[in-house]
């Protein structure tokens, strides 16, 4: 299906050639032929920058929904990896349940497991810390805390950048319906 400024490209194109025949120094209001020109080659300018900001709108969307499915996955696999390290009459196990009690598979769910998940990974790595000898912090796999940690911190950053770029897209195709518009009258 062809996109509205589409037709309105194709008619300010044929309308320059009518324009160009009769005389060029016919105006329309207080458009020329020269900027009825302009608008129309600007057509095709706001076109591609509506693409080529749409196209950033759509990384920003996958670095959130990357962020968010690392931060998941980590908030299924570390608290199993934490319980495996603590004895049965561990007084952390307690708090462990806690973290369980959180379903991870909403976004609000997701984010109050992690921050749980966060204090108490903290707590078990200042635990290990303090025993003689001292026990190095846990990783799940190359992932430490802080990593983790700089994982939760930066979503809300990551969903701000996808407003910021919807805001801008938006912007975009404003300028594009306003330039057609003015082609078009």
């Amino acid at each position: 299906m062809a996109e509205f400024w589409q037709a309105v490209h194709i008619r300010g194109q044929q309308t320059q050639g009518v324009w160009i025949t009769f005389g060029s120094g016919f105006t329309v209001g207080p458009t020329t032929q020269a900027e009825h020109a302009a608008l129309v080659a600007l057509i095709l300018t706001h076109v591609n920058e509506r693409d080529v900001q749409k196209d950033v709108f759509d990384d920003a969307v996958a670095a959130r929904d990357a962020n968010f499915n690392a931060i998941h996955d980590i908030n299924v696999r570390a608290p199993q990896m934490l319980d495996a390290q603590l004895e049965d009459g561990d007084p952390l196990n307690n708090d462990l349940d806690d973290v369980f009690e959180v379903d991870p598979d909403s976004q609000h769910g997701n984010m109050e497991r992690a921050r749980r998940l966060i204090s108490f990974w903290t707590r078990v790595n200042a635990t290990r810390a303090a025993m003689t000898p001292p026990l190095p912090p846990l990783l799940l796999g190359t992932i430490s805390v802080a990593n983790f940690e700089t994982l939760v911190n930066n979503h809300p950053v990551l969903l701000q950048t996808i407003e910021n770029e919807r805001a801008e897209w938006s912007g975009k195709k404003s300028q594009l319906q306003a330039t057609a518009r003015r082609v078009d009258r």
